[in-house]
């Protein structure tokens, strides 16, 4: 296990170190890893601008590339987190309110957290950046790179919705005056009750919203409608 994370640690910190117009590497070692198939052992990696070009169990370094040698080491592809919430400044929710569909994680990312720099070392390479299960519907989650020089991958990847009992721990029935210390829902039914208000609510506003934009467009001649439902529509009903 530790030779395992420490050569797919070092392959991603090769591969990040890589500038954009760097000269070619080869990297040899006595297993390769490429997760379509059997590995290869020994094997090679041929990196080119900074991005893997050609694997196989033996290949010939191109004139004037650097070559490095990890003996019987082993490589594989750096990992990927699909769920995480690493390198997110303060609390992963939005706390303010209980239903958040438009809170997109991506503007909350600490860039210069030391939660990156851990990843990289135990060599996962990309992580899907997600939104906490306090709210039923949390936010937008992204994905982006551990490091480099252009971080993000997707900056909306899809809505995170919690269906547990998460959004209820802790939360207690509506009080005077309002504070978003006292919060909803207060069970798992309200949960459900809240998550099927939310849809019904934006399946309504998405339906008033085409109608108004197809009443403009007729009243001024378009033939299809200029502007589409808001972001939370989309986001809560496609």
């Amino acid at each position: 296990m530790k030779l395992l994370r420490s050569t797919s640690a070092l392959l991603a910190l090769l591969l990040l170190a890589v500038p954009a117009r760097a000269e070619e590497l080869l990297i040899r070692a006595g297993k390769v890893y490429t997760m379509t198939g059997a590995p290869f052992s020994p094997g090679a990696v041929r990196v080119a601008n900074g991005k893997i070009v050609e694997i196989g169990p033996k290949l010939e370094a191109p004139s004037g590339a650097t070559v490095l040698d990890l003996g019987s080491g082993v490589l594989m592809p750096g990992l990927v987190d699909a769920y995480s919430t690493a390198g997110i400044a303060g609390n992963a929710t939005e706390m303010t309110r209980e239903i958040t569909p438009n809170y997109r994680v991506l503007t909350a990312v600490d860039w210069r957290s030391r939660a990156f720099r851990e990843a990289v070392a135990d060599g996962t390479t990309c992580l899907g950046l997600a939104p906490g299960t306090d709210n039923v519907f949390g936010g937008l989650s992204c994905a982006v790179k551990t490091a480099g020089t252009q971080r993000v991958i997707q900056p909306e990847t899809g809505l995170l919705i919690t269906m547990a009992s998460d959004p209820a721990n802790g939360n207690s029935a509506r009080s005077r005056p309002d504070s978003i210390y006292v919060r909803q829902p207060t069970n798992r039914m309200g949960v459900v009750w809240m998550l099927r208000s939310t849809f019904d609510k934006a399946t309504q506003q998405k339906a008033l919203s085409w109608r108004w934009c197809a009443k403009r467009s007729w009243a001024s001649g378009a033939s299809t409608p200029s502007v589409g439902p808001s972001t939370t529509c989309s986001a809560c009903c496609g």
